[in-house]
């Protein structure tokens, strides 16, 4: 049993081609194509990624001593990730900015942050079960990850916490989002900035229409009879 965090591209395909029993696809558009390339030995089966939003329920709120409103992006800092251009569209709207995330664009990072006005607060390390609180804390989330993005469990976190979303316009970020997203080209400085100033106008969004499939409960069952098949 092997899964596609590594998202649509060379990783995932050298995976598929080792012949796995079973390919777990993360997404309808993993599903779709890796069910093209996978021998006929090999199933593959779409099983999303979960949410316990059991940790979402009643969050402690952490005073961040940013002006609102705050956009939060979490995010590892590698170049697909498109951070970068996050933080100069931030420069051109009337926000705070929140960004939770390290790698190896930190010092290119830092060299921008040093010419932006927008008041900031960058946390390069924070522990899972922090993350609730910093998102029920923030305004917006904003995260525009090239295509090759496997999935994105940060998008659910934003959900479960009703933020409004500002994301890459793929095919993958449209299916965990849903209509109420706020779709960019993440290669766009002035679109991104754009998406940004429309989310800002908004309120929290209820997500639980869109949250139900990533269920942890369910999701575990439906991974518990996989592998049982497998093992038969």
């Amino acid at each position: 049993m092997t899964f596609g965090h590594a998202g649509i591209g060379y990783h995932d395909r050298h995976t598929i081609e080792s012949r796995p029993d079973l390919f777990v696809a993360l997404t309808p558009a993993s599903d779709t194509w890796a069910t093209k390339i996978a021998d006929k030995s090999t199933k593959v089966v779409y099983i999303p990624n979960p949410i316990d939003l059991s940790e979402y329920k009643h969050p402690k709120k952490v005073q961040l001593k940013l002006d609102r409103p705050i956009v939060m992006t979490a995010s590892a800092l590698s170049q697909y990730k498109n951070v970068l251009n996050v933080v100069s569209a931030i420069k051109q709207t009337p926000t705070s900015y929140l960004l939770v995330g390290d790698g190896e664009q930190s010092h290119e990072l830092a060299k921008v942050f040093s010419t932006i006005g927008n008041s900031f607060l960058w946390i390069k390390h924070l522990e899972q079960s922090a993350m609730p609180s910093y998102f029920v804390s923030s305004d917006v989330f904003c995260f525009t990850p090239d295509a090759q993005e496997a999935f994105g469990m940060v998008y659910l976190e934003a959900m479960a916490a009703g933020l409004p979303i500002v994301a890459s316009d793929d095919p993958i970020r449209r299916d965990i989002i849903g209509d109420q997203g706020i779709y960019v080209d993440p290669h766009d400085v002035d679109d991104i900035a754009r998406g940004i100033g429309e989310a800002i106008q908004l309120d929290r969004i209820d997500y639980s229409k869109e949250l139900k499939r990533y269920d942890l409960r369910s999701i575990t069952k439906t991974l518990e009879k996989e592998f049982h098949d497998l093992i038969k």
